[in-house]
């Protein structure tokens, strides 16, 4: 039996082309492939520092109308309270011969339960079509509505300027 000589193969290296028959191009790759490696090894001093400033602009920028927003939907709730609370006034006057007398926070309560988590107070009625409701937002701003007896509705705040009270003190 005779064997047939074994002839080398040609390979083909992606960096440099074609090679000779029996050399081994990886080798000589690898080498290159590894001292690029070497040479861009992370980040500079210089980049991590404009990438810190740029996170710390976006910082400044962005917490503080993260906070302001918080305060106003805590005010824009107070607000709601406010609105919901008077609904239930006019329920009760509907209810009893369309006056608020002998109205209190308890019987608004009854006709709406949602009233219940909010800090609530109602002036004594001071006439038989007039009330006056105060909520006290989480931000610690006091929401008033107050209804005279002509009907006329009148909305203040206490805080004039921040969160959902308007520079003139009104919502």
């Amino acid at each position: 039996m005779s064997q047939r000589p074994v002839q080398p193969a040609v390979r083909r290296c992606r960096w440099q082309g074609m090679s000779a028959p029996g050399a081994d191009p990886t080798i000589r790759g690898h080498r290159a492939r590894s001292r690029r490696l070497a040479e861009q090894s992370g980040f500079t001093l210089v980049e991590l520092l404009v990438v810190t400033v740029i996170l710390a602009l976006l910082a400044a920028v962005a917490i503080p109308s993260y906070f302001s927003q918080r305060d106003r939907a805590a005010d824009n709730r107070a607000t709601q309270q406010l609105q919901v609370s008077a609904r239930a006034l006019e329920t009760y006057a509907t209810d009893n011969g369309g006056g608020y007398e002998n109205a209190t926070v308890g019987k608004l309560i009854n006709l709406e339960p949602t009233l219940g988590g909010s800090f609530l107070s109602l002036e004594s009625p001071v006439g038989h079509r007039s009330f006056t409701v105060h909520v006290k937002s989480s931000t610690g701003g006091t929401f008033t509505m107050a209804r005279i007896s002509a009907g006329d509705i009148t909305r203040s705040c206490d805080t004039p300027g921040s969160g959902a009270c308007h520079a003139d003190g009104t919502w």
